[in-house]
C-alpha cells in the first residue's frame, strides 16, 4: 500500500503533458500559480465583502478590505425598493435571468450548428456567407443601432421579450471562433461516422460538440456578459417596465428624480460630542456617520431628507427652487436622462422637493437678522 502511494506521486506517467495525477515536478508550477490565483481572487473577495458592509464601514476612510460587522440590510433595502412605476425589483431580476438563460442557450445552438455547416458541409455560397460573417466583425454595436432598430420595428418585436433575445443570437465572433475549432477536427472523423450510418444530427451531437467544449464555454461566457449587462434594449425597444432588465434598473438608481447635474462629492451627517448634528464633505475621524449624500444642488437629493452641507452660492438657488415650487405652475422633471424636463412632478415628489428646498435654505442661507 505504501509502495503504491509512492508510485502515485513519483511515477513518470504523472510527469509528462496532461498528467493523470500529482508529481513532485509540478510543485514549481503551483509556486507560480498560487500567488497569481490569490491576486485574481482579491477583487472578487472585495466585492462580496463590500456587499455585506453596513453604511459606516462602506464609506469609512481609509476603506477596509474585510467587513467587520456583516449585515443583510443592503440586500433588504434593494429588494424592498419599488421603481417609480410600481414594479418590484424581483421582476427586473427575473427578466434578466430568463433573458440571459434563453439567449445563452440559443446562441450556443445557433453558433455551433452554423459553424458545423460552414466547416464540414458542402453547399453553394459557403465562402460568401463566411466572408459576410467575417466582415461583420469589423462593425461596432453602435454602428448598427439604427438598422437594428428598424429591423426590430418592422418585425413588430418592440416591447416584447424577443427584442432582448433575437439580437443576441447574431454573434459573429462566436460563429468565427467555433468554426475555427471545428476546422481543426479531421474530416476523416466525420467521414468515419457517416460510413457507420450516423446522421448529421448524431455527428453534431456525439462527435462535434464534445470536441469543441472549450470554444462553447468561451461563447457562453461572452454571451452571458453581453446579455446580462445590456441596457440598450430596455432603453430603446422596451416601453413596459415589466419587460425591462435588472441591469437597466441599476442604472436608474444612479439618477435623481429632478434630473439634476452630476454629483459633486459626498456629504456626511454625524453628531459631535454635544449631540449636535454636523455635516462635512470628508468622513469624520472617529465618528459614526449616518448617511452619505451626493449632490451639487438641492434638487439632486430629492430622495433623501438630509440637506447638503453649506456651500457658498447655493442660497439663491435654494430660494429660486422654493419660489418655483410655490409658484402654482406645473414643475417638470427629466425621468429618462435625455436632458429634457418633460414629465410633471407627482404630488409626493412635489412635497419632497419643497421640504428639501426649505431644508436647503436653512442650511445654505444665513439666518435673518
Amino acid at each position: 500500500m505504501r509502495l503504491n502511494r509512492l508510485r502515485r506521486f513519483s511515477s513518470h506517467y504523472n510527469s509528462g503533458i496532461n498528467p493523470k495525477g500529482f508529481h513532485v515536478s509540478q510543485l514549481k508550477f503551483y509556486v507560480v500559480l498560487a500567488p497569481l490565483l490569490v491576486v485574481m481572487l482579491l477583487p472578487i473577495i472585495y466585492i462580496f465583502s463590500t456587499a455585506f458592509k453596513p453604511l459606516d464601514e462602506l464609506f469609512a476612510y481609509p476603506p477596509r478590505f474585510v467587513v467587520l460587522n456583516p449585515t443583510l440590510d443592503n440586500f433588504t433595502e434593494l429588494f424592498g425598493r419599488v421603481s417609480k412605476s410600481g414594479v418590484p425589483v424581483s421582476r427586473y431580476l427575473f427578466n434578466s435571468l430568463t433573458v440571459t438563460a434563453v439567449t445563452v442557450g440559443a446562441s450556443i445552438v445557433v453558433s455551433t450548428t452554423a459553424a458545423y455547416a460552414l466547416s464540414k458541409k458542402r453547399f453553394k455560397l459557403k465562402q460568401v456567407l463566411f466572408t459576410i460573417n467575417t466582415v461583420a466583425l469589423m462593425f461596432v454595436p453602435i454602428a448598427v443601432t439604427i438598422p437594428r432598430f428598424l429591423v426590430i420595428e418592422r418585425l413588430d418585436l418592440m416591447n416584447t421579450f424577443w427584442a432582448h433575445i433575437l439580437p443576441g443570437l447574431a454573434l459573429p465572433v462566436g460563429l468565427f471562433l467555433i468554426k475555427q475549432f471545428i476546422d481543426g477536427i479531421p474530416d476523416e472523423v466525420v467521414e468515419a461516422a457517416q460510413v457507420d450510418g450516423a446522421s448529421d444530427v448524431w455527428i453534431y451531437w456525439k462527435v462535434i460538440l464534445p470536441m469543441i467544449r472549450p470554444a462553447v464555454a468561451t461563447i457562453a461566457i461572452l454571451t452571458f456578459q453581453a446579455t446580462w449587462n445590456n441596457t440598450e434594449v430596455s432603453t430603446l425597444y422596451i416601453n413596459s417596465e415589466n419587460l425591462k432588465t435588472f441591469a437597466f434598473y441599476l442604472t436608474t438608481l444612479t439618477t435623481t428624480t429632478a434630473g439634476a447635474n452630476a454629483v459633486a462629492g459626498p456629504v456626511y451627517k454625524w453628531k459631535d460630542a454635544h449631540g449636535v448634528t454636523q455635516y462635512s464633505e470628508t468622513p469624520p475621524a472617529g465618528k459614526k456617520f449616518e448617511t452619505r449624500e451626493q449632490a451639487r444642488t438641492p434638487q439632486a437629493a430629492a430622495s433623501t431628507e438630509t440637506p447638503a452641507a453649506p456651500v457658498p452660492g447655493q442660497c439663491s438657488t435654494a430660494r429660486a427652487n422654493l419660489a418655483l415650487l410655490d409658484g402654482g405652475g406645473q414643475v417638470m422633471q427629466d425621468t429618462d436622462g435625455d436632458g429634457k424636463a418633460d414629465t410633471p412632478l407627482t404630488p409626493e415628489q412635489h412635497t419632497a422637493q419643497r421640504g428639501l428646498a426649505q431644508a436647503a435654505i436653512k442650511a445654505y442661507c444665513p439666518p435673518a437678522g
